[in-house]
């Protein structure tokens, strides 16, 4: 757990060091690209897989589809197809995908957080590990995702459906965020306070959920989305989105309703949306694992909203109580993660 804590508390370190962000953020960089490139093989049983296929695929010159790889996206197994024509160490896969991955990351963060290291705090400290760790072909749809987040406010349709089919041909369930193009749209046109309405509402009707659920899995089977995963995940209820997240959802939802006439957080609005939808889709289904996988695509609310909320609140002696409690939250966060994912397989964590 030593290494975990070595890295919160040097990103923590950095914030004091504001001034020297040019040299601090590459950096940091360095840091977690070594980190997590050099990890001892852990991520759970998704990593596992995902190194088992890494070994099967042939290199680029003798590719071709079969009825495992039919499990996975085109994009994905070209990439490693591609890798595996120079090299079959899977160390040099995860070290490329590491690198560029983190490329992406770090730029997006940049760009809309207001205090990039608190950012990557609560990044590290919550869904960092997930992200980088295990959902290693969903991770690029949600980066993917998270760029393509300009084009809605931009109301650049084509822009954004183009970077949507990227990402589905790394991960099938992102197909479905084209539909939230014009969820977004609606919400965008309406005020934050009927957007929280909307969504306490349509939280509300939550009996309707698993007719619904039976139409989305119609849907995504006659569509082959998910394959043989999807009926895994829909009947598995043990692993659904944790209750302790919704409350954190309505804590955010209830700061935001009080601040809502905020110029500041008007100008964030977007993240808010994503944050609402979050919190409709948690209350919904929250019993079911590919849910819970599913709204990782909008997690990009968390680590740009929180460090925003802190700024905002004009009385210096809350503002830094605020500030303290959330620090504690969040190293008990990857405390919890760090014990609970896989049995405790984390705690293994060596370097080279």
């Amino acid at each position: 757990m030593m290494y975990y804590f070595a890295i919160d508390f040097f990103i923590l370190l950095f914030m004091v060091f504001e001034k020297y962000k040019k040299l601090l953020l590459p950096l940091l960089f360095i840091v977690l690209f070594l980190f997590t490139a050099f990890r001892p093989g852990l991520g759970g049983w998704d990593y596992q897989v995902y190194k088992q296929l890494f070994d099967y695929i042939p290199d680029i010159f003798n590719f071709k589809i079969d009825a495992k790889l039919l499990e996975y996206e085109p994009l994905y197994l070209l990439f490693n197809s591609l890798v595996k024509t120079f090299t079959d160490n899977f160390l040099i896969f995860i070290i490329i995908y590491t690198f560029f991955t983190h490329l992406i990351m770090f730029s997006i963060i940049k760009k809309y957080s207001t205090n990039f290291f608190y950012s990557m705090f609560i990044y590290f400290s919550t869904y960092y590990l997930w992200h980088n760790f295990t959902l290693l072909r969903q991770n690029i749809a949600i980066l993917v995702f998270w760029f393509s987040l300009k084009y809605i406010k931009q109301e650049k349709f084509g822009k954004y459906l183009f970077f949507i089919l990227i990402a589905t041909l790394f991960h099938k369930s992102a197909i479905i965020l084209i539909l939230f193009y014009f969820i977004f749209q609606i919400m965008e046109r309406l005020s934050i306070k009927k957007n929280i309405d909307l969504i306490i509402f349509v939280s509300l009707l939550k009996p309707l959920s698993d007719y619904l659920l039976n139409i989305i899995y119609v849907i995504s089977s006659y569509f082959g989305i998910g394959r043989s995963n999807l009926e895994a995940y829909l009947s598995s209820t043990s692993r659904g989105i944790n209750p302790i997240f919704i409350l954190e959802s309505l804590i955010f939802i209830t700061f935001i309703y009080f601040n809502r006439n905020n110029e500041t957080i008007k100008k964030y609005k977007i993240f808010i949306n994503c944050l609402l939808v979050t919190f409709s889709i948690s209350v919904w289904f929250r019993n079911y694992e590919i849910f819970a996988r599913f709204v990782e695509y909008f997690r990009i609310y968390y680590i740009i909203l929180i460090p925003l909320f802190v700024q905002i609140i004009k009385n210096v002696y809350l503002k830094y109580s605020v500030f303290i409690l959330t620090i504690l939250y969040f190293f008990f966060r990857l405390i919890r993660y760090i014990n609970s994912f896989d049995g405790g397989s984390l705690l293994n964590y060596t370097l080279f």
